[in-house]
């Protein structure tokens, strides 16, 4: 039980949303058609080691050590989250001919998962509240959302410049979205008094197989030439992706709760003919002051923009910087900034090696290697370099991006 409360916080608050620090590069070739291919995997946690999360998500025992030396490093407020992301897309730039502009259409699966969480909690969830009698338990704020979804898009792109947008149609496979505004547990040193403090909302939906869910949003890519401080001229890519509403619709279910619900001397027998009883599920949840409703949902796609410098591979310079900022309008998140260099090994080879900051508030090493030939583009990289391969990190991080020119 404790291991199923964990995944459903772990498939908890989106944050990332499918783009990677795989910098876009400055193209003027014109092409026929273009086939895009990206895909990305993460796992970010500001407390919890990856060889505790391999146990949770794939199977193991957690032994009394392990899950005692995981709690010594949770801090008050603490984050875990895991996305993944496939897209491919294809561009036409030959179906108007006499037209600077061609068509594109794309299609992808994107989960997107993360929730914030107290040490208390992560405590409760792996201990029990055993080690907690007599002492006051603090819950708030914690939040968790999960949103899957299938996204099919069709849209224009400027032959030359590459600038391009997309009106997009989602499928919204899950969607949960829950927070803890105020939480506050005390149960006594015998055990026969407890006492919420409790206020929080969610809102979940689950897959359907006769009813579905929908959104709709825009992708905007926009490649901006600006003037730098030292004279230069250098291309800025500013991406706003996945802004839209998704309609909630179908069985869709709002729980909400506002108490100061005191337990007092609750029996077995008291305890069995409400959870166990003829009552429904409603009545129940009314007796704990939870009130739930079924109601048509309007919610945020949770898009985000991106703004990165752009290189360029026609240059006779070895090195170029590199630096970006993305952040999410619609979230309570910290901006995720990244910054560093490129490095042409060869004429056809770069490799690029940053330091980024946000998502678990602290700093993690990225590393990217390009591979661009005249038909064919090969870009792979990790947005933390250390962590990855130890089982004692906390966090992988893995992209690739793969371009076919035509």
């Amino acid at each position: 039980m404790r291991r199923i409360t964990l995944l459903l916080i772990i498939f908890g608050k989106t944050i990332l949303f499918g783009q990677t620090t795989l910098p876009q590069i400055v193209d003027t070739n014109t092409y026929h058609h273009e086939l895009i291919f990206q895909s990305k995997g993460d796992i970010y946690s500001s407390s919890i080691q990856n060889i505790f999360i391999n146990k949770l998500l794939f199977g193991g025992a957690i032994s009394t050590n392990q899950i005692s030396n995981s709690l010594s490093q949770q801090q008050n407020n603490n984050t875990l989250g895991i996305e993944g992301n496939v897209e491919l897309e294809y561009r036409n730039h030959t179906i108007f001919p006499k037209k600077k502009w061609g068509v594109l259409v794309k299609t992808s699966m994107n989960t997107i998962n993360s929730c914030h969480y107290t040490k208390d909690l992560f405590g409760l969830i792996f201990e029990g509240n055993e080690n907690y009698l007599g002492k006051p338990l603090q819950l708030n704020t914690s939040s968790l959302q999960s949103i899957s979804y299938f996204k099919f898009g069709i849209g224009f792109i400027h032959k030359k410049t590459k600038s391009n947008y997309s009106i997009n149609l989602f499928k919204i496979v899950n969607y949960i979205s829950s927070s803890i505004d105020f939480g506050a547990i005390y149960v006594n040193d015998i055990s026969n008094l407890a006492l919420l403090d409790f206020k929080g909302t969610s809102t979940s939906y689950l897959p359907s197989s006769t009813q579905t869910n929908y959104g709709i949003g825009i992708d905007l890519d926009l490649r901006i030439p600006i003037t730098s401080f030292s004279n230069k001229q250098i291309q800025l890519n500013i991406l706003a992706k996945n802004f839209g509403i998704g309609f909630l619709t179908n069985d869709v279910h709002y729980y909400s709760i506002d108490t100061n619900y005191i337990f007092q001397g609750l029996t077995l027998n008291q305890l069995g003919t409400l959870v166990g009883g003829k009552q429904n599920t409603d009545e129940q949840l009314k007796q704990l002051t939870i009130h739930s409703s079924n109601k048509i949902r309007f919610t945020p796609l949770l898009g985000f923009i991106q703004i990165e410098k752009m290189n360029t591979f026609q240059t006779h310079s070895r090195y170029q910087s590199i630096f970006g900022i993305r952040m999410y309008p619609s979230l309570s998140y910290i901006p995720y900034l990244y910054t560093g260099i490129q490095v042409r090994c060869f004429q056809t080879l770069w490799i690029g090696l940053h330091e980024n900051y946000g998502i678990t508030n602290s700093l993690r090493t990225g590393l990217y290697i390009k591979i661009i030939g005249k038909k064919i583009g090969v870009h792979i990289g990790t947005e933390n370099l250390f962590d990855s391969f130890r089982q004692t990190g906390k966090g992988r991080s893995l992209q690739c991006r793969l371009q076919w020119y035509i």
